[in-house]
């Protein structure tokens, strides 16, 4: 019989060259994805540089802009830092958002302690501008004195906030959405879903209502009520046209608490 002995070429390994393709592409989404999340949160801390460093939210002996510069600039050093960094590795990216953290709870540290040593400077000018008129030194420090009535609420909240306004001599709903608020010792910072910074309300003075259990804060912007159990803030326009109810829902985990 006739018959054609068959030659077989050699073995030669094959590259899984769809699935390398396609560990790629998803390495690269998530590179992309975290790039983006990244630049979303040096926005934020750029906003809220300017929120706590403000000349309207810093005392008035202190130079706004030199410190917003001091504390954007160890942002920005970090920043540049981490430019190299394969966003894509779960541990590097997972690090970087603990040190973002870290510089947010920095900036609030901060502010609270310009704040407290301003406070505490004038209120030792005040004791010794005039030993002859102590009853009226004494009446000017205890304006500048708050109650610990909300202190083991301070933190960070979720809200939803009711919008009234005053049309034909009566307060009509105007709108409901979700927002946040921060309450510190002297000072609320709230937005809403469409805002992208806080806003920020430094307490004047305080007057307290046992009798409606709540207190009442003057501020630069208008009064603010909250109950002394927080379950309720109500911000009030200067004009009294508008107030906004912010009704507690539930505190969130935040840096801003420790």
């Amino acid at each position: 019989m006739n018959y054609q002995i068959t030659k077989f070429n050699d073995y030669i390994q094959q590259n899984p060259i769809d699935v390398m393709v396609a560990v790629g592409m998803m390495k690269q989404k998530k590179y992309d994805t975290r790039k983006d999340w990244i630049q979303e949160r040096i926005n934020q801390l750029g906003e809220l540089a300017k929120t706590l460093f403000s000349k309207e939210a810093l005392p008035s002996n202190y130079d706004a802009n030199s410190i917003r510069s001091k504390y954007w600039k160890m942002t920005v050093d970090y920043v540049n830092g981490i430019r190299a960094i394969d966003y894509a590795d779960d541990y590097q990216f997972n690090s970087i958002r603990s040190n973002f953290s870290k510089i947010e709870s920095y900036y609030y540290r901060s502010y609270n302690e310009i704040i407290k040593q301003s406070r505490s400077f004038e209120d030792n000018s005040i004791m010794s501008s005039s030993k002859n008129s102590q009853v009226d030194n004494k009446r000017s420090i205890e304006t500048k004195a708050f109650s610990d009535i909300l202190k083991d609420y301070y933190g960070e909240y979720s809200c939803i906030i009711q919008e009234y306004e005053l049309i034909a001599n009566s307060y009509v709903i105007k709108s409901t959405k979700n927002g946040q608020i921060i309450l510190r010792n002297d000072f609320i910072l709230f937005k809403n879903v469409e805002d992208f910074n806080y806003k920020i309300r430094n307490f004047l003075n305080e007057k307290l209502d046992n009798e409606g259990r709540q207190c009442i804060y003057s501020t630069e912007h208008g009064d603010i009520t909250i109950d002394y159990d927080f379950k309720r803030v109500v911000f009030y326009d200067l004009d009294h046209k508008h107030y906004y109810v912010y009704v507690i829902k539930n505190r969130l985990e935040s840096n801003t608490d420790k």
